[in-house]
């Protein structure tokens, strides 16, 4: 994930037992699949979670990654809104890849 999100880790990976590791470097993904590397992490992480989805999984891969270029990738800061109150998301999808959502209502005291 950090090298999709280009950040630095920020989670220790611990082995459970005898573990053979295998490292590439963004560098050599890059080599191996060209500039465009994290649009395919991205569309892979996209894939995964349609795969996953209790509603989503029956579409066809095909479908989803002809499509991928209508989806937008946007990122977001902690407190920032993503949605504002009675916007309009009929016919949309979002697809969370790192993170949670949270609705958060403010109260005004007088």
């Amino acid at each position: 994930m950090s090298v999709l999100l280009e950040t630095e880790r920020t989670l220790d990976v611990v082995t459970a037992e005898t573990t053979v590791l295998y490292v590439i470097s963004v560098q050599t993904l890059k080599g191996m699949l060209g500039d465009k590397y994290r649009d395919i992490l991205f569309l892979n992480c996209l894939m995964n979670c349609f795969q996953n989805s209790q509603y989503f999984n029956k579409i066809n891969s095909q479908i989803l990654e002809n499509s991928y270029k209508c989806f937008k990738i946007l990122d977001f800061k902690k407190g920032d809104v993503v949605l504002e109150k009675g916007s309009k998301m009929s016919g949309s999808i979002i697809a969370i890849i790192e993170g949670n959502l949270v609705n958060v209502i403010k109260f005004i005291i007088f």
